[in-house]
C-alpha cells in the first residue's frame, strides 16, 4: 500500500493510491476525496497536465473539502404546515424525528461516519458537515421526506427555495 503524506499548515492529507483517495485532515475533521486513476497517476507523478474537465472538478472539490476541513457547512431547512413539528432526539445530534401529518412518526438518522449533525430551532433544521456534496445529498434526503407540493405549501423547504403557489380550479 502506497501513502504518500504532504503537510501544510495545520492541514495534512495523504494520497492512497490503492483505494484511489485523497484524505485531507484538519481541526474539525478529515473529509476523503476519490480520485480517478488517470487524475491520481497526474498527481502522483507531480506532472500536471490534467484533462481540462477533471482539473475544474478536482479543483472545486478539493476548496470545498479544503474550506470544510477549517470550517465546515451548515445547509438551512424550514418546515411549514399546521401542527408538522421536528423533535430532535435529546442524547445524540443525529436522529430526526419528524411529526408530518401522516399516521406515524417519522425517523431520520445520521450516518456517524458521515460527521454529519443536526440542531433545530422552533421550525428550521440546521444540518452542519464537512463535505459539502454529502452535505447536500442528505438536506435533499430530508427535504424528500415531504417536499412543498405547489397547490399546498406545505412540507420541507430550503430556507433560500422559491416556490411559486398556483390556483386551484375555479368551479
Amino acid at each position: 500500500m502506497t501513502v504518500y503524506t504532504f503537510y501544510v499548515k495545520n492541514i495534512s492529507y495523504s494520497i492512497d493510491r490503492v483505494f484511489n483517495k485523497l484524505t485531507l485532515k484538519g481541526p474539525l475533521g478529515l473529509v476523503n476525496l476519490k480520485l480517478s486513476n488517470s487524475l491520481l497517476k497526474h498527481i502522483t507523478d507531480r506532472s500536471f497536465f490534467f484533462v481540462k474537465n477533471s482539473l475544474k472538478t478536482f479543483i472545486s472539490n478539493f476548496s470545498n473539502s479544503l474550506v470544510g476541513v477549517f470550517h465546515g457547512f451548515y445547509v438551512r431547512l424550514e418546515i411549514f404546515g399546521l401542527g408538522y413539528k421536528i423533535i430532535p432526539e435529546r442524547t445524540d445530534l443525529t436522529t430526526l424525528c419528524f411529526d408530518l401529518g401522516c399516521t406515524h412518526w417519522i425517523f431520520y438518522r445520521f450516518n456517524l461516519s458521515e460527521n454529519i449533525f443536526s440542531v433545530v430551532r422552533d421550525k428550521v433544521i440546521y444540518v452542519y458537515g464537512l463535505d459539502l456534496a454529502l452535505l447536500n445529498s442528505r438536506a435533499a434526503e430530508i427535504r424528500n421526506i415531504r417536499y412543498l407540493v405547489p397547490y399546498k405549501p406545505k412540507g420541507i423547504k430550503f430556507v433560500n427555495e422559491i416556490l411559486k403557489i398556483k390556483q386551484l380550479k375555479q368551479k
